[in-house]
């Protein structure tokens, strides 16, 4: 049944359903926002909005909390995993994805198993190798343990659009001269664009978020990132929720930032994905 031949009572059920399931999506959000504006007096007295206007809290979140450092921190692990992860993992599905060779299915099954396994499962035997390797306060580690648990799902998707491409325009590229390097870096790589955009905004969103193994592998305030930086803040005895508010609030624009400018390609890979 279209729109316009819906009945006007299920119609207008349905405007208030979404009005709803709006509003519960951006209560949580507004309400922070107010939180981070309103006096540590008022924190158990506002809803969605604040009852007097401040910006103490984000003074105080960036000077005593040393949020410049610690979002420095998360741009660097985030932008050196995400680079690391993208290679390898563009490399090893287009290896899974065009190539023929023994083992092949196998090899891709067991990253696919990488899937289930969780961060936190996975916790204790990343911290008892990373001790015995020495790469604990390391500025090196996250990064390459963030690139390594995050390769299952990249992998995963990027098979799938490398696998989707027209064989006729790998073929053509190596018949005008193209080496496999080349068909892939100047072929493949720009028509799976969608693709990359799609797994880097997951991954993303995952690294910069993520707090168990940060907080674990990396005990240096001055190496930590914004999730587990922001530990500090919660005391034994005392909690100042509007700094801490104003300090989610740091964390959560970056994320915005990269949705807004990445949403275009973000729908078209996961729409070509679902056709798929």
């Amino acid at each position: 049944m279209r729109w316009k031949e819906t009945p006007i009572p299920i119609k207008i059920f349905g405007v208030i359903l979404l009005l709803i399931l709006t509003f519960m999506t951006l209560a949580p959000f507004m309400y922070f926002i107010s939180l981070s504006l309103s006096n540590f007096e008022d924190t158990y007295q506002i809803f969605l909005l604040p009852r007097s206007i401040t910006f103490d809290n984000y003074v105080t979140a960036w000077n005593e909390v040393n949020l410049g450092l610690h979002l420095w921190n998360s741009i660097y692990i985030t932008a050196t995993a995400l680079v690391l992860n993208l290679t390898a993992g563009s490399l090893a599905a287009y290896a899974l994805a065009r190539f023929r060779f023994p083992l092949r299915e196998p090899i891709y099954n067991l990253f696919i198993a990488g899937m289930i396994l969780s961060a936190e499962v996975l916790l204790v035997p990343i911290f008892l190798n990373s001790r015995q390797l020495g790469m604990i306060n390391q500025p090196y580690t996250l990064p390459i343990v963030y690139a390594t648990i995050g390769l299952p799902l990249t992998i995963f998707i990027l098979r799938a659009f490398f696998e989707s491409l027209p064989k006729e325009i790998m073929d053509a590229a190596q018949t005008d001269g193209c080496n496999l390097w080349q068909t892939f870096f100047y072929i493949a790589l720009p028509l799976s664009r969608s693709g990359l955009v799609t797994v880097g905004l997951f991954q993303f969103v995952f690294l910069w978020d993520e707090f168990a193994l940060s907080y674990t592998l990396v005990t240096d305030p001055n190496l930590r990132p914004l999730s587990s930086g922001l530990a500090k803040l919660y005391g034994e005895y005392f909690i100042d929720y509007p700094v801490l508010a104003a300090s989610l609030v740091f964390t959560v624009i970056p994320v915005l930032i990269v949705y807004v400018f990445t949403q275009k390609q973000l729908m078209r890979g996961m729409t070509m994905g679902a056709l798929k």
